[in-house]
């Protein structure tokens, strides 16, 4: 059951700069939503949109009361990286269109949850109509020299930040495929 492959539009929760909702509407024909909160970064992934006359891609700024009822579609694959808020806004008894969509979720910690726990909530959240899957990030601290071989222009310091975000522990991706009805 491979359904993540039948989506119709890409959403971004926590767009920030809009780097993968304008990178994947330049690469591929697919709708295109970004979703923050934050005016400047919502104002930067659309001079970056408008800059490559891309479309099929639309950034909007929302606030700490966004109903997701009103932007998650059926068959939306939404990737969600709100640093925690994800706890607050993803959650299908408030926005029952949730349960339409498949998600990529980054499981962040927060005052309520860690990521074991937090995972398990949206497990709960979701059993009815979602299959899960865990996708966990691999850290290898050691410096990879076939990296530095096909990319010689990065630098070990970016090299480590782009691996490794400086996180203290490995971190958690959770995959929610909506299950499909008979």
């Amino acid at each position: 059951m491979n359904n993540l492959s039948k989506c119709r539009r890409f959403v971004d929760i926590g767009c920030g700069a809009g780097y993968f909702t304008n990178g994947i509407a330049l690469k591929h024909e697919v709708e295109v939503l970004g979703i923050d909160i934050d005016p400047s970064m919502v104002a930067q992934a659309e001079k970056i949109r408008k800059y490559n006359e891309l479309s099929s891609a639309s950034h909007i700024l929302v606030d700490h009361t966004v109903d997701y009822n009103d932007l998650i579609h059926e068959d939306d694959l939404v990737l969600v990286d709100t640093e925690g808020a994800e706890y607050k806004y993803l959650n299908p008894e408030i926005s029952p269109n949730l349960t339409l969509a498949n998600f990529i979720i980054e499981i962040d910690e927060d005052d309520e949850f860690d990521q074991l726990s937090g995972k398990q909530e949206f497990i709960r959240r979701f059993s009815k109509t979602h299959t899960h899957r865990t996708l966990r990030q691999v850290l290898n601290l050691d410096y990879d020299v076939e990296v530095f071989k096909k990319f010689p222009w990065l630098s070990n310091f970016a090299y480590h930040i782009s691996c490794f975000e400086y996180r203290r522990v490995p971190q958690d991706w959770l995959i929610l495929e909506r299950k499909l009805k008979v």
